[in-house]
């Protein structure tokens, strides 16, 4: 793996990388409060000695700070906007922290270096004890991002170790190794954190994934289908209700275990047809709910009438075959997060409208307890007539009113 993909993390999953940002943007109180405390160092610095150079690197380490401490809250500001970022905007996001992250600790480390030139061992004491703390101490946030963190504890130490070398004081000089002490810890530490946070994260998400995870099924649940609507409130939407008609029949005449194969079966068959950006979920019994892609409505109804198509017909149930229709309700509408979900209600009293009409023209389940081909064509004439009746109820929620669309 190259330092580009371990610099942007792209071997990591995005739900995990999300993480592992949020996280270094976390770091906006201790830096706030390592560029105080550098303010005040800068402050009797001035006052102790009469270096200008110092000094001038003192003032631009504080506005560097104060740069960085913005760039974290401008961060934190747009995260309220944007949930659910994408990859890129997770990259560039990173690389805007690092280049104005950087600025600091180079800040810092020259700050350090420059005094050990100073004849002031309180100056350069409180020099020394700012760059390394500041080195360590920025591990506890940063070193979710390996590279960066590492990149910022080296840089202030080398710069701090190398002109403590070139001192003429004697007695500073003398301190230098202990730059390269820090260094080290400062490896070994990020190391250990970003391996510990990193699996933390990872099981984390396979938990969250677990509870968005309808167990028998392996299609998303209620709470994952929530999730989703909130996620593309912005965009029109079509809901796609389904209902299994006669499933009741299967559990009552073959028992539950037949039915939860027939429910595993209806989801690899809505699975088989769904496209890229559409979602699907089982909220419950024979209920299931389709989110179809943006698109025109007439690409949600096309999605339904291929979903009636698929799903009605014969499932094989170990030496029993069954036949099953399916009732479909379609709302479409913008903002599906914020109307307490009346897009689901509309969608749902659409499909419960196709199941009434279907019942007042005898469509039905049959169940044969074996593969005659008889029975077989017997259960298929039974089930015939549903499968010519209206598909579906379309509510359009920006008009307000159902409008019959046929099969």
């Amino acid at each position: 793996m190259n330092a580009t993909h371990r610099f942007y993390g792209r071997s990591l999953e995005l739900g995990i990388l999300t993480e592992l940002v949020d996280y270094m943007f976390a770091s906006l109180t201790p830096v706030a409060m390592s560029v105080l405390l550098f303010t005040l160092l800068t402050a009797y610095a001035a006052t102790g000695t009469d270096d200008d150079v110092l000094l001038a690197i003192g003032l631009a380490g504080i506005l560097a700070g104060v740069v960085r401490c913005a760039y974290a809250i401008s961060y934190k500001r747009a995260r309220l906007v944007i949930r659910f970022p994408d990859r890129g905007q997770l990259e560039r996001w990173q690389i805007r922290y690092g280049l104005l992250g950087f600025c600091y600790p180079i800040a810092v480390g020259l700050f350090a270096g420059r005094a050990a030139f100073v004849d002031h061992p309180v100056v350069f004491m409180l020099g020394f004890l700012q760059a390394t703390t500041f080195a360590l101490g920025i591990l506890a946030f940063l070193s979710v991002r390996p590279m960066i963190a590492n990149g910022m504890s080296l840089t202030t130490c080398g710069l701090a170790m190398a002109m403590t070398l070139m001192s003429p004081h004697e007695e500073h000089a003398k301190l230098a190794p202990l730059y390269i002490i820090c260094m080290i810890v400062c490896l070994r530490s990020c190391k250990q954190q970003y391996v510990s946070l990193s699996e933390l994260y990872r099981t984390r998400l396979v938990l969250a994934r677990i509870a968005h995870v309808d167990g028998l099924t392996g299609l998303a649940n209620r709470r994952a289908l929530d999730s989703e609507l909130e996620r593309r409130s912005a965009d029109v939407a079509s809901v796609l209700f389904l209902d299994l008609d006669g499933f009741k029949s299967v559990n009552d005449t073959l028992g539950h275990e037949a039915g939860d194969e027939i429910l595993k079966q209806v989801a690899d068959r809505i699975r088989a047809r769904l496209s890229p950006g559409d979602f699907a979920a089982r909220i419950g019994g024979d209920e299931f709910v389709v989110l179809c892609r943006h698109g025109p409505p007439e690409a949600a109804h096309a999605l339904g009438k291929v979903l009636d198509e698929t799903i009605s017909g014969h499932y094989a149930i170990g030496m029993d075959r069954v036949v099953l229709g399916v009732s479909v309700g379609i709302a479409i509408g913008r903002n599906c997060a914020s109307n307490d979900g009346r897009l689901l209600r509309e969608a749902d009293r659409a499909m419960y409208a196709s199941k009434r009409a279907k019942r007042a023209c005898g469509g039905g389940f049959a169940a044969t307890p074996g593969p005659s081909p008889a029975r077989l064509a017997k259960a298929a004439a039974c089930a015939e007539p549903a499968r010519t009746l209206p598909l579906c109820q379309i509510v359009n929620s920006r008009l307000g009113s159902p409008s019959r669309s046929a099969a």
